[in-house]
């Protein structure tokens, strides 16, 4: 498993959403395409948008979560 140092968003990181958040970035479809688009010099979340919101649309549209 990845290993992620909170830091600032500890309080973020520990919450519910934060390791709802956490599991859906770690899983290995998502890995790939974060890989994918910073491979072809895209920010790495392109390669999941679609995914991301559809997942979380509300809840990661506030700014904390941002």
């Amino acid at each position: 498993m990845l290993t992620y140092r909170p830091e600032k968003f500890a309080s973020l990181y520990d919450s519910e959403l934060g390791q709802r958040i956490w599991s859906f970035l770690t899983r290995d479809d998502n890995v790939a395409r974060l890989e994918t688009a910073s491979e072809l010099s895209k920010p790495a979340v392109e390669g999941i948008e679609e995914q991301l919101l559809a997942e979380f649309r509300e809840e990661v549209l506030a700014d904390r979560v941002k």
